[in-house]
This record gives C-alpha cells, structure tokens and sequence, in this order.
C-alpha cells in the first residue's frame, strides 16, 4: 500500500528537493498524524530501527522478543491510540502484531511499508533504483494557480501535494557533477520514515555495512523561517547535500 513510480532522468549540477504536504485520512482528522498513519490490519510493515524493535507483552510491557532492522511484522489489530508514545523523537503508538510465530506489542513509530535499506544500498540513490520494482502512481497533485506575479510580467506557481512525498536522490561524482537522478512518488509515507530510511542509508555509508554505531552526526535537521523542513546529509569528502526539503501543512 506504498506505492511508487520512478523516473531516470539526466540532469545537471542541480539541486536536490523532495516537496511534500502530508495530509491525514479522513478518519484521523481528530487524531495527530504520526510517524506511519497508514496501515490497516492484515498489513506487513519492516522495521526500519537502526538496532532493532523490542516485542513486548503489553504497551511497554516485558520484552519478548526483538524484531531486527528489516525484518516484518502483521498487523493484528488497529493501533493503540490510548497509548501515544514517542522515542528519540520519532511519534508513534503501540499495535498489536505478529513476529514469526509470536504475538505481542511494538511502537509502530519505528514501523513502514517500505523495505529497508541493506549494507548493498551503498546510496541513497542506489536504495531507490532497487526499490524501483515497485509499480504505482504518481502523487496526486492540486489544480495550481499563480502565486503572484514578478518582473517582466512572469508568474510562479505552488502545486500542492496530497497524502505523500517527492523523494529525489542524485548521483554525484568525485568532483561533485551529478549525472543522474532518480524521482519516486510514495503515497502515505511521513517525513519520519524518510529519515529513518534516510539514517539507515547512512549507517552502511559510513561504517562499510556495520550497524554497531549511530551516525546521527552526519544528519541535520532544521526548519527555516518559510515553514520548510530541510534534511541534509554529508556526503564523502567536504559535499553536503541537500535531499530533502518537507513542507507540512497547507497554503
């Protein structure tokens, strides 16, 4: 229920922007959207926590078993919405699953209907070209309209995206000249499971494929006074790349 489609295009030293405006169910209006909204019983959502997810007993119950980084769980029932919770700043709730052949409680914050990345996703870009064997379509997309006029009587326009993310990564060179980039349009995907996605990436990047550390030194996150969500992420040598610009909300 994550689909996606992708596009290869050549492009030119350009800069690297993910657009987005998230926008709930309409069964969760009342309720704050959190890391993963979109899940419903019967679904198989991979972990995406970088040193696993603890199973548990009951809601912060004993531990029963841990569910490693990209391994599945069922989704047995609807999520526990009497039991938000939030751990190193990623929002969740507790649901009931399934993990082989036991059943218990996980934080679903940790929790996404897109595979993880592997020690062979040396990339971001790499990730998204194997995930590719996805089919979907494409985001759906609001009637624009100007935004207000400039000089020489040109006028720029905001298209408003619905329910889902623009995820571009590029493919640099040594000397910093992209060839390539790769444009994947999910629905229901939250700016939370970007950057899991996003540290996982990382995380085999900079440790050659060993998860033993965090690299969170290498990921920054700010908000600018535009209201604009940018996720940058230092690349090899002096780079520091751009790939991810979220806007939350609506116009």
């Amino acid at each position: 229920m994550f689909p996606f489609n992708m596009q290869i295009n050549p492009v030119h030293n350009s800069k690297l922007l993910i657009w987005s405006i998230p926008l709930a169910m309409l069964m969760c209006i009342a309720a704050p959207v959190y890391s993963i909204d979109h899940y419903c019983v019967g679904d198989t959502l991979n972990c995406l926590a970088l040193n696993g997810l603890k199973l548990r007993d009951a809601p912060k119950g004993k531990q029963i078993a841990t569910v490693a980084l990209g391994e599945q769980v069922l989704i047995l029932e609807s999520k526990m919405y009497d039991y938000p919770d939030i751990y190193e700043n990623i929002p969740g709730y507790w649901v009931k699953v399934r993990f082989q052949n036991l059943e218990g409680f996980v934080f679903d914050g940790y929790l996404s209907g897109m595979p993880a990345p592997t020690v062979q996703d040396s990339g971001l870009y790499r990730y998204l070209c194997r995930v590719s064997e996805f089919k979907s379509k494409p985001i759906e997309k609001s009637n624009s309209c100007p935004e207000g006029y400039g000089g020489g009587g040109n006028y720029g326009v905001k298209i408003q995206l619905f329910q889902g993310v623009n995820f571009t990564a590029k493919s640099i060179d040594y000397w910093g000249w992209e060839w390539g980039h790769t444009t994947v349009s999910y629905d229901y995907i939250s700016f939370e499971e970007v950057l899991l996605i996003c540290q996982v990436v990382k995380r085999s990047e900079m440790k050659g494929g060993s998860y033993s550390q965090t690299n969170r030194e290498f990921i920054k996150y700010e908000e600018d006074e535009d209201g604009y969500y940018r996720l940058t992420i230092k690349e090899q040598g002096e780079l520091d790349t751009e790939v991810i610009v979220l806007m939350e909300g609506g116009y």
